[in-house]
């Protein structure tokens, strides 16, 4: 209910004025989000099959390739499509992993850490379980 006085014009105007205005400004969030809304849907997809895919390979790294440290401890890389390197594969991700040793020169009597940098290539079929494993050392 507004009050509405009929003498005052000004007063009037600002009373439906602002009533457009706030029309207007719920028309253009509602135009916002029926726009952005696909977008977010597909960023979620991604995000999920990307969080899937990091899960599957840690359980695969866990059961069959270092069952000794627990847990695994790495960077993943993107998750990205492949096309036709090998049939079954959809998808392939990348997962680094860096393990520190240490070199003892006895001749200068100095210990000298050194990084070493493992590879992982893990190919993933459409419903992101590993079908093959690609191992590559620096």
């Amino acid at each position: 209910m507004y009050e509405i006085i009929v003498h005052d014009k000004a007063l009037i105007y600002f009373y439906t004025g602002f009533q457009t205005i706030k029309i207007h400004f719920m028309k253009i969030v509602l135009l916002g989000l029926i726009l952005l809304l696909p977008f977010a849907g597909k960023s979620q997809t991604g995000l999920s099959a990307h969080t899937l895919a990091c899960e599957n390979v840690t359980r695969y790294l866990q059961e069959k390739i270092i069952k000794d440290a627990l847990p695994v401890k790495g960077n993943f890389g993107k998750l990205t499509e492949v096309k036709n390197d090998i049939k079954e594969a959809r998808f392939r991700i990348d997962f680094f992993r860096a393990e520190q040793s240490t070199k003892t020169s006895f001749v200068k009597n100095t210990k000298t850490q050194i990084q070493k940098i493992s590879k992982f290539s893990f190919y993933l079929d459409k419903e992101m379980n590993v079908v093959q494993a690609f191992f590559s050392e620096n």
